[in-house]
């Protein structure tokens, strides 16, 4: 079996631990928001070099606790830029903040489908770490030219051998 004192050990620890549980618990339970909408999906192509207003999106404070939140956009492509409007904002528990975006592309952007991610986080040295992402994804498209371009040489093969009446 096991002794005494090893019981006694036990004992003494597992109060401090239920404590130390209880207020870790308290601490993630007053630290909640929601985003929405949680993603964006853009379905008109886009052009590079330019500008697009995306649809805003909502934060709404779930928690007991103020939060000081910070938004970035988290891209790994060169030439994909998310503005925010506004970027910082504290809002008190049960507050919501309405947030602008922007979606800029560079002029040397390839033609292809892309994802970046809306990021929130907490900034406030006495706020509990959150981290919140949102994917935003969108489609590029260059738009090298008329698209019916290169029907036209057919166009005009058609047009030269069709029978014509004079």
């Amino acid at each position: 079996g096991s002794s005494p004192g090893r019981k006694a050990l036990s004992r003494r620890l597992l109060l401090p631990l239920a404590i130390l549980l209880l207020l870790a618990a308290r601490t993630v339970a007053q630290t909640s928001v929601t985003l929405a909408p949680a993603s964006i999906t853009v379905i008109e192509l886009l052009q590079p070099g330019r500008t697009y207003r995306l649809p805003q999106v909502s934060f709404v404070n779930n928690g007991a606790a103020d939060l000081n939140l910070e938004l970035a956009c988290d891209s790994t492509t060169p030439g994909v830029v998310l503005h925010f409007r506004p970027q910082r904002f504290i809002f008190r528990p049960g507050d919501s903040q309405q947030v602008s975006i922007t979606l800029q592309l560079a002029p040397t952007l390839p033609s292809g489908d892309y994802k970046t991610h809306i990021q929130a986080q907490s900034k406030a040295a006495s706020d509990i770490a959150l981290q919140l992402a949102a994917p935003v994804r969108f489609t590029v498209d260059k738009g090298d030219g008329f698209k019916g371009a290169r029907f036209l040489p057919w166009l005009a093969l058609l047009f030269l051998i069709s029978p014509r009446s004079y």
